[in-house]
């Protein structure tokens, strides 16, 4: 655990196997947005002007495990099962209803960070995931954190 997510954070704990936290806040550190390509888009989502084969940038995560793009002035949050990666949708088929509606055709360069008080009370920051290109590494947060429910 870090006392900061920005580069001048120290180390001032270490998380033990098993041990259980609090998720308080996340942050997305966004070098390079993603690319990604509107595969479908419901009738909820008529309304934000976006068309099949408009490229939206991507801009990370939420606790909620909603992926965030922007694309022609909107922001709009996409439930990550419903995001493809390169073509590829996972365990749901297809880029229609039911399936995913986005489609990451290039990953860009951010770090996710998630702000946790630890079962023994230390509060600070956990590097959860990083993307860099090709090259990702997500650490498994969602048995770790209880996200405000205790």
């Amino acid at each position: 655990m870090y006392s900061s997510w920005q580069d001048n954070g120290r180390l001032i704990g270490r998380l033990k196997a098993g041990e259980s936290g609090t998720m308080l806040n996340g942050v997305n550190v966004v070098r390079a947005p993603d690319k990604a390509v509107i595969r479908y888009v419901g009738p909820d989502e008529e309304s934000l002007s976006l068309k099949v084969g408009d490229v939206a940038l991507g801009y990370g995560i939420e606790a909620d495990a909603n992926d965030i793009f922007w694309a022609k002035g909107v922001w709009f949050a996409e439930w990550d099962e419903g995001v493809a990666a390169n073509g590829h949708c996972g365990f749901r088929s297809g880029f229609s209803l039911g399936g995913c509606a986005i489609d990451i055709v290039e990953y860009g360069n951010r770090d996710w960070w998630v702000h946790i008080k630890s079962s023994r009370g230390l509060t600070g920051w956990v590097l959860a995931a990083r993307y860099d290109g090709d090259k990702h590494w997500f650490a498994n947060f969602y048995p770790l954190c209880h996200y405000g429910e205790d």
